[in-house]
Protein backbone atom coordinates (compact mmCIF):
# COMPACT_ATOMS: atom_id res chain seq x y z
CA UNK A 1 0.00 0.00 0.00
CA UNK A 2 1.32 3.28 -0.68
CA UNK A 3 1.38 5.83 1.72
CA UNK A 4 0.95 9.80 1.24
CA UNK A 5 4.02 10.99 0.59
CA UNK A 6 4.34 8.55 -2.67
CA UNK A 7 0.91 10.44 -3.41
CA UNK A 8 2.79 13.75 -3.55
CA UNK A 9 4.68 13.25 -6.58
CA UNK A 10 1.23 12.32 -8.51
CA UNK A 11 -0.40 14.71 -10.52
CA UNK A 12 -4.41 14.18 -10.63
CA UNK A 13 -6.64 15.66 -13.84
CA UNK A 14 -10.28 15.65 -13.35
CA UNK A 15 -12.65 15.83 -15.99
CA UNK A 16 -15.93 17.90 -15.07
CA UNK A 17 -19.29 16.45 -15.96
CA UNK A 18 -20.11 17.02 -19.53
CA UNK A 19 -21.29 20.53 -20.33
CA UNK A 20 -20.33 21.38 -16.91
CA UNK A 21 -18.25 24.46 -15.85
CA UNK A 22 -17.21 26.04 -12.61
CA UNK A 23 -19.19 28.98 -13.50
CA UNK A 24 -21.87 26.44 -13.84
CA UNK A 25 -20.89 25.24 -10.09
CA UNK A 26 -20.92 28.82 -9.41
CA UNK A 27 -24.13 30.19 -10.48
CA UNK A 28 -25.77 27.09 -9.29
CA UNK A 29 -24.36 28.50 -5.41
CA UNK A 30 -22.03 24.94 -5.62
CA UNK A 31 -18.65 25.99 -5.91
CA UNK A 32 -17.39 26.15 -2.52
CA UNK A 33 -19.30 22.66 -1.69
CA UNK A 34 -18.09 20.77 -4.47
CA UNK A 35 -14.60 22.21 -4.45
CA UNK A 36 -14.10 21.27 -1.33
CA UNK A 37 -12.88 17.72 -1.44
CA UNK A 38 -10.05 18.41 -3.99
CA UNK A 39 -8.88 21.50 -2.11
CA UNK A 40 -8.51 18.95 0.83
CA UNK A 41 -6.43 16.15 -0.96
CA UNK A 42 -4.54 18.52 -3.01
CA UNK A 43 -2.30 19.00 0.16
CA UNK A 44 -1.35 15.23 -0.40
CA UNK A 45 -1.06 15.43 -4.55
CA UNK A 46 1.73 17.23 -6.34
CA UNK A 47 -0.98 19.28 -8.52
CA UNK A 48 -4.66 19.04 -9.84
CA UNK A 49 -5.89 20.11 -12.92
CA UNK A 50 -9.29 21.22 -13.52
CA UNK A 51 -10.72 20.15 -17.37
CA UNK A 52 -14.09 22.08 -17.71
CA UNK A 53 -16.65 22.88 -20.49
CA UNK A 54 -16.47 26.51 -19.40
CA UNK A 55 -14.51 29.56 -21.72
CA UNK A 56 -11.83 31.65 -20.33
CA UNK A 57 -14.44 32.73 -17.97
CA UNK A 58 -14.23 29.77 -15.82
CA UNK A 59 -10.46 31.08 -14.47
CA UNK A 60 -12.20 34.03 -12.59
CA UNK A 61 -12.92 31.39 -10.58
CA UNK A 62 -9.36 30.68 -9.07
CA UNK A 63 -9.63 31.89 -6.14
CA UNK A 64 -12.18 29.04 -4.70
CA UNK A 65 -9.00 26.96 -5.26
CA UNK A 66 -5.60 25.88 -3.90
CA UNK A 67 -2.69 27.47 -5.43
CA UNK A 68 -1.71 23.59 -6.79
CA UNK A 69 -4.74 23.67 -8.66
CA UNK A 70 -5.20 24.87 -12.23
CA UNK A 71 -8.31 25.52 -13.98
CA UNK A 72 -8.00 24.03 -17.98
CA UNK A 73 -10.80 25.94 -19.82
CA UNK A 74 -12.01 25.12 -23.10
CA UNK A 75 -9.81 27.20 -25.16
CA UNK A 76 -12.12 28.49 -28.29
CA UNK A 77 -14.66 29.50 -25.87
CA UNK A 78 -14.48 32.62 -23.79
CA UNK A 79 -17.94 33.73 -22.10
CA UNK A 80 -20.60 32.34 -24.21
CA UNK A 81 -22.02 29.25 -23.39
CA UNK A 82 -21.30 26.68 -25.23
CA UNK A 83 -23.83 24.28 -27.61
CA UNK A 84 -24.11 20.60 -27.03
CA UNK A 85 -22.24 20.02 -30.59
CA UNK A 86 -19.52 22.82 -29.49
CA UNK A 87 -19.04 21.06 -26.08
CA UNK A 88 -19.10 16.88 -28.28
CA UNK A 89 -16.49 18.55 -30.48
CA UNK A 90 -14.16 20.03 -27.75
CA UNK A 91 -14.41 16.52 -25.83
CA UNK A 92 -13.64 14.27 -28.96
CA UNK A 93 -10.12 16.45 -30.03
CA UNK A 94 -9.35 17.04 -26.04
CA UNK A 95 -6.97 14.02 -25.79
CA UNK A 96 -4.74 16.58 -29.02
CA UNK A 97 -5.44 19.62 -27.84
CA UNK A 98 -3.98 18.66 -23.96
CA UNK A 99 -1.85 16.34 -25.56
CA UNK A 100 0.91 17.41 -23.36
CA UNK A 101 -0.55 17.70 -20.30
CA UNK A 102 -2.30 14.88 -20.17
CA UNK A 103 0.73 12.58 -21.14
CA UNK A 104 2.34 13.89 -18.11
CA UNK A 105 -0.77 12.80 -15.76
CA UNK A 106 -0.63 10.14 -13.39
CA UNK A 107 -4.67 9.85 -12.78
CA UNK A 108 -7.17 10.48 -14.40
CA UNK A 109 -10.60 10.72 -13.19
CA UNK A 110 -14.08 12.15 -14.06
CA UNK A 111 -16.57 13.49 -11.49
CA UNK A 112 -19.65 11.97 -12.94
CA UNK A 113 -20.85 9.03 -15.36
CA UNK A 114 -22.31 11.60 -17.78
CA UNK A 115 -18.92 12.67 -19.30
CA UNK A 116 -16.76 10.01 -17.82
CA UNK A 117 -16.28 8.46 -21.38
CA UNK A 118 -13.66 11.15 -22.38
CA UNK A 119 -11.53 10.52 -19.73
CA UNK A 120 -12.16 6.60 -20.42
CA UNK A 121 -10.68 7.53 -23.73
CA UNK A 122 -7.65 9.60 -22.44
CA UNK A 123 -7.51 6.69 -20.17
CA UNK A 124 -6.44 4.63 -23.32
CA UNK A 125 -4.79 6.93 -25.19
CA UNK A 126 -1.93 7.85 -22.55
CA UNK A 127 -2.09 4.51 -21.03
CA UNK A 128 -3.24 5.88 -17.73
CA UNK A 129 -5.24 4.90 -14.53
CA UNK A 130 -8.25 6.08 -14.34
CA UNK A 131 -11.49 6.46 -11.86
CA UNK A 132 -14.59 6.99 -12.66
CA UNK A 133 -17.00 8.78 -10.02
CA UNK A 134 -20.71 7.78 -10.33
CA UNK A 135 -22.13 9.91 -8.18
CA UNK A 136 -25.63 8.90 -9.62
CA UNK A 137 -26.31 6.76 -12.39
CA UNK A 138 -28.31 8.34 -15.15
CA UNK A 139 -30.20 5.55 -16.86
CA UNK A 140 -31.59 4.71 -13.61
CA UNK A 141 -33.02 7.54 -12.55
CA UNK A 142 -33.81 9.45 -15.67
CA UNK A 143 -35.81 9.21 -18.74
CA UNK A 144 -37.40 5.74 -17.74
CA UNK A 145 -39.81 5.72 -20.69
CA UNK A 146 -37.65 7.51 -23.77
CA UNK A 147 -35.73 4.36 -24.49
CA UNK A 148 -33.77 6.26 -27.26
CA UNK A 149 -31.76 8.27 -24.43
CA UNK A 150 -31.77 5.01 -22.20
CA UNK A 151 -30.19 3.49 -24.00
CA UNK A 152 -27.26 5.94 -24.81
CA UNK A 153 -26.66 6.71 -21.53
CA UNK A 154 -26.56 2.58 -20.55
CA UNK A 155 -23.78 2.42 -23.79
CA UNK A 156 -22.04 5.02 -21.66
CA UNK A 157 -22.02 3.59 -18.75
CA UNK A 158 -21.46 0.19 -19.93
CA UNK A 159 -18.22 1.60 -21.40
CA UNK A 160 -17.53 3.92 -18.53
CA UNK A 161 -17.57 0.90 -15.95
CA UNK A 162 -16.09 -1.79 -18.10
CA UNK A 163 -13.17 0.43 -18.89
CA UNK A 164 -11.92 2.28 -16.02
CA UNK A 165 -9.41 0.90 -13.57
CA UNK A 166 -12.09 1.77 -10.10
CA UNK A 167 -15.81 3.00 -10.32
CA UNK A 168 -16.63 4.88 -7.35
CA UNK A 169 -20.23 5.00 -5.89
CA UNK A 170 -21.61 6.47 -3.01
CA UNK A 171 -23.84 3.40 -1.88
CA UNK A 172 -23.71 -0.10 -1.74
CA UNK A 173 -27.04 -0.81 -3.69
CA UNK A 174 -25.69 1.13 -6.24
CA UNK A 175 -22.70 -1.07 -6.35
CA UNK A 176 -24.53 -4.01 -6.35
CA UNK A 177 -26.25 -2.52 -9.52
CA UNK A 178 -23.48 -1.91 -11.70
CA UNK A 179 -21.44 -5.18 -10.89
CA UNK A 180 -24.77 -7.07 -11.90
CA UNK A 181 -25.52 -4.84 -15.02
CA UNK A 182 -22.01 -4.28 -16.45
CA UNK A 183 -20.49 -7.66 -15.11
CA UNK A 184 -18.01 -5.84 -14.04
CA UNK A 185 -15.37 -7.37 -10.84
CA UNK A 186 -16.43 -6.24 -7.22
CA UNK A 187 -12.91 -5.45 -6.48
CA UNK A 188 -13.05 -3.00 -9.18
CA UNK A 189 -15.79 -0.66 -7.16
CA UNK A 190 -15.40 1.39 -4.55
CA UNK A 191 -18.21 2.90 -2.30
CA UNK A 192 -17.07 6.15 -1.44
CA UNK A 193 -20.34 8.59 -0.10
CA UNK A 194 -21.06 12.26 -0.50
CA UNK A 195 -19.59 14.50 2.06
CA UNK A 196 -20.63 17.31 4.44
CA UNK A 197 -18.33 19.85 5.82
CA UNK A 198 -19.46 19.21 9.39
CA UNK A 199 -18.00 22.47 10.48
CA UNK A 200 -19.97 24.96 8.41
CA UNK A 201 -23.58 22.42 8.35
CA UNK A 202 -24.09 21.93 12.26
CA UNK A 203 -27.01 23.18 14.51
CA UNK A 204 -26.90 26.72 15.31
CA UNK A 205 -28.74 26.90 18.76
CA UNK A 206 -28.95 30.82 18.35
CA UNK A 207 -30.81 30.89 14.97
CA UNK A 208 -34.18 29.70 16.94
CA UNK A 209 -36.33 27.31 14.85
CA UNK A 210 -39.88 28.09 13.99
CA UNK A 211 -42.37 26.27 15.03
CA UNK A 212 -44.14 24.43 12.20
CA UNK A 213 -41.86 25.31 9.52
CA UNK A 214 -41.05 22.59 6.96
CA UNK A 215 -38.04 22.91 4.63
CA UNK A 216 -38.23 21.32 1.02
CA UNK A 217 -35.04 21.17 -0.69
CA UNK A 218 -34.05 20.53 -4.25
CA UNK A 219 -35.31 21.50 -7.78
CA UNK A 220 -38.98 22.21 -8.41
CA UNK A 221 -39.73 19.29 -10.95
CA UNK A 222 -41.73 16.51 -10.99
CA UNK A 223 -39.42 13.76 -10.23
CA UNK A 224 -38.54 15.67 -6.91
CA UNK A 225 -42.23 15.81 -6.09
CA UNK A 226 -42.75 19.66 -4.43
CA UNK A 227 -46.44 19.25 -5.46
CA UNK A 228 -47.21 15.99 -3.24
CA UNK A 229 -45.48 18.17 -0.29
CA UNK A 230 -48.01 21.21 -0.95
CA UNK A 231 -51.37 18.22 -1.05
CA UNK A 232 -50.07 16.35 2.25
CA UNK A 233 -49.77 20.21 4.31
CA UNK A 234 -52.93 21.22 2.80
CA UNK A 235 -55.80 22.42 5.78
CA UNK A 236 -52.85 21.48 8.29
CA UNK A 237 -52.57 24.23 11.09
CA UNK A 238 -49.68 26.17 11.84
CA UNK A 239 -47.25 25.13 9.08
CA UNK A 240 -45.23 27.21 6.68
CA UNK A 241 -43.55 26.27 3.73
CA UNK A 242 -39.90 27.20 2.54
CA UNK A 243 -39.91 25.80 -0.88
CA UNK A 244 -36.30 26.38 -1.87
CA UNK A 245 -35.29 25.36 -5.12
CA UNK A 246 -36.24 26.83 -8.30
CA UNK A 247 -37.46 24.90 -11.68
CA UNK A 248 -40.51 24.08 -14.44
CA UNK A 249 -43.26 23.72 -11.34
CA UNK A 250 -42.36 26.69 -9.52
CA UNK A 251 -45.57 28.37 -11.20
CA UNK A 252 -47.87 25.53 -10.13
CA UNK A 253 -46.52 25.62 -6.63
CA UNK A 254 -47.54 29.35 -6.36
CA UNK A 255 -50.92 28.38 -7.58
CA UNK A 256 -51.73 25.56 -4.97
CA UNK A 257 -49.97 27.22 -1.92
CA UNK A 258 -52.45 30.48 -3.24
CA UNK A 259 -55.46 28.28 -3.14
CA UNK A 260 -55.31 26.36 -0.30
CA UNK A 261 -54.54 29.48 1.79
CA UNK A 262 -50.67 28.29 2.58
CA UNK A 263 -48.60 29.79 4.31
CA UNK A 264 -44.96 29.88 3.22
CA UNK A 265 -41.86 30.98 0.59
CA UNK A 266 -40.62 30.12 -2.56
CA UNK A 267 -36.92 30.42 -3.21
CA UNK A 268 -34.85 29.99 -5.54
CA UNK A 269 -31.29 28.71 -5.72
CA UNK A 270 -29.01 29.49 -2.60
CA UNK A 271 -25.70 29.65 -2.27
CA UNK A 272 -24.68 26.47 -0.39
CA UNK A 273 -22.50 28.67 2.11
CA UNK A 274 -25.96 30.17 3.34
CA UNK A 275 -28.00 27.46 3.80
CA UNK A 276 -26.82 26.56 7.26
CA UNK A 277 -28.55 29.33 8.93
CA UNK A 278 -31.93 28.83 6.87
CA UNK A 279 -31.92 25.35 7.44
CA UNK A 280 -31.51 25.94 11.25
CA UNK A 281 -34.42 28.12 10.84
CA UNK A 282 -36.95 25.37 10.17
CA UNK A 283 -38.49 22.19 12.07
CA UNK A 284 -38.32 19.68 9.20
CA UNK A 285 -36.92 18.60 6.13
CA UNK A 286 -38.21 16.21 3.90
CA UNK A 287 -37.40 14.88 0.64
CA UNK A 288 -40.05 13.31 -1.75
CA UNK A 289 -37.96 12.19 -4.72
CA UNK A 290 -39.52 8.79 -6.75
CA UNK A 291 -35.69 8.47 -7.52
CA UNK A 292 -32.15 9.37 -6.10
CA UNK A 293 -28.85 8.89 -6.42
CA UNK A 294 -26.95 7.75 -3.64
CA UNK A 295 -26.68 9.96 -0.59
CA UNK A 296 -28.40 12.84 -1.75
CA UNK A 297 -26.09 16.06 -0.21
CA UNK A 298 -28.86 17.86 0.71
CA UNK A 299 -30.48 15.38 2.71
CA UNK A 300 -26.89 14.63 4.51
CA UNK A 301 -27.23 18.93 4.67
CA UNK A 302 -30.13 19.02 6.63
CA UNK A 303 -28.99 15.64 8.79
CA UNK A 304 -26.05 17.72 9.31
CA UNK A 305 -27.58 20.52 10.35
CA UNK A 306 -30.08 18.55 13.19
CA UNK A 307 -33.00 18.62 11.51
CA UNK A 308 -35.32 15.27 12.15
CA UNK A 309 -36.20 14.30 8.03
CA UNK A 310 -38.70 12.86 6.41
CA UNK A 311 -37.26 11.14 3.46
CA UNK A 312 -39.82 8.61 0.64
CA UNK A 313 -38.57 5.03 1.17
CA UNK A 314 -36.70 4.82 -2.27
CA UNK A 315 -33.33 3.75 -3.49
CA UNK A 316 -30.85 6.51 -2.29
CA UNK A 317 -32.67 7.86 0.37
CA UNK A 318 -33.43 4.61 2.27
CA UNK A 319 -29.94 4.23 2.29
CA UNK A 320 -28.99 7.18 4.74
CA UNK A 321 -32.47 7.14 6.56
CA UNK A 322 -32.90 4.32 9.03
CA UNK A 323 -37.05 4.41 9.92
CA UNK A 324 -37.82 5.95 13.41
CA UNK A 325 -33.86 6.05 14.16
CA UNK A 326 -32.06 9.19 12.24
CA UNK A 327 -34.89 9.72 10.39
CA UNK A 328 -38.75 9.02 9.17
CA UNK A 329 -39.87 7.27 5.66
CA UNK A 330 -42.29 7.43 4.43
CA UNK A 331 -44.05 5.94 1.18
CA UNK A 332 -45.24 7.62 -1.96
CA UNK A 333 -48.96 9.52 -1.17
CA UNK A 334 -50.21 11.97 0.28
CA UNK A 335 -51.47 10.46 3.28
CA UNK A 336 -47.98 8.92 4.18
CA UNK A 337 -46.48 12.16 3.72
CA UNK A 338 -49.06 13.61 5.82
CA UNK A 339 -48.97 11.51 8.72
CA UNK A 340 -45.24 11.18 8.87
CA UNK A 341 -45.43 15.50 9.11
CA UNK A 342 -48.02 14.89 12.25
CA UNK A 343 -45.86 12.43 13.97
CA UNK A 344 -43.06 15.02 14.33
CA UNK A 345 -45.50 17.82 14.98
CA UNK A 346 -46.80 16.34 17.99
CA UNK A 347 -43.96 14.09 19.18
CA UNK A 348 -40.98 16.02 20.70
CA UNK A 349 -39.35 13.38 21.83
CA UNK A 350 -38.98 11.87 18.50
CA UNK A 351 -38.34 14.95 16.69
CA UNK A 352 -35.26 15.69 18.80
CA UNK A 353 -34.09 11.94 19.15
CA UNK A 354 -34.60 11.70 15.73
CA UNK A 355 -32.41 15.38 14.68
CA UNK A 356 -29.76 14.53 17.06
CA UNK A 357 -29.04 10.78 15.94
CA UNK A 358 -29.40 12.37 11.55
CA UNK A 359 -26.30 14.86 12.93
CA UNK A 360 -24.54 11.92 14.82
CA UNK A 361 -25.35 9.67 11.67
CA UNK A 362 -23.54 12.19 9.61
CA UNK A 363 -20.46 12.93 11.86
CA UNK A 364 -19.95 9.30 12.31
CA UNK A 365 -20.38 8.20 8.65
CA UNK A 366 -20.50 11.45 5.92
CA UNK A 367 -18.24 14.28 7.21
CA UNK A 368 -15.38 15.37 4.95
CA UNK A 369 -12.83 14.37 6.53
CA UNK A 370 -13.83 10.53 7.06
CA UNK A 371 -14.56 10.53 3.05
CA UNK A 372 -10.87 12.66 2.35
CA UNK A 373 -9.41 9.80 4.07
CA UNK A 374 -11.24 7.05 1.68
CA UNK A 375 -10.45 8.91 -1.59
CA UNK A 376 -6.97 8.88 -0.63
CA UNK A 377 -7.18 5.07 -0.21
CA UNK A 378 -8.90 4.99 -3.57
CA UNK A 379 -5.79 6.57 -5.14
CA UNK A 380 -3.22 4.13 -3.02
CA UNK A 381 -5.11 0.85 -4.18
CA UNK A 382 -4.96 2.38 -7.33
CA UNK A 383 -1.15 2.21 -8.05
CA UNK A 384 -0.97 -0.82 -5.29
CA UNK A 385 -3.27 -2.77 -8.01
Amino acid sequence: MHDNKELKDKTLVLFFTFGVSLKTWYDMGLIIRDTALYNEISKDLKHIYFFTYGGKEDLQYKKYLANNITIVPNPFLSSSKPSKIFSLAYAFFLPIIHYKLLKEADIIKSHQMWGGLVAVFCKVIFKKKNIARCGFIPSLIMYPKKRAIQAIMFLNEYLVCRLSNIVCVPSQEEAEYIKKKFKISENKIKINPNWIDINKFYPLRIAGKKRGRVCFLARFEPRKQPLLLIEAVKNLNNIELFMIGGGSLEGEIKKKMEEYKINGKIFGRIKNEDLPELLNSCEIYTILSFSEGGSPKTLLEAMACGLPCIGMDVWGINSVIEHKKNGILCQNNIQSVRNSIITLMEDNVLKNNLGENARKTIVNKFSLEKILEMEKRIYQELYAS
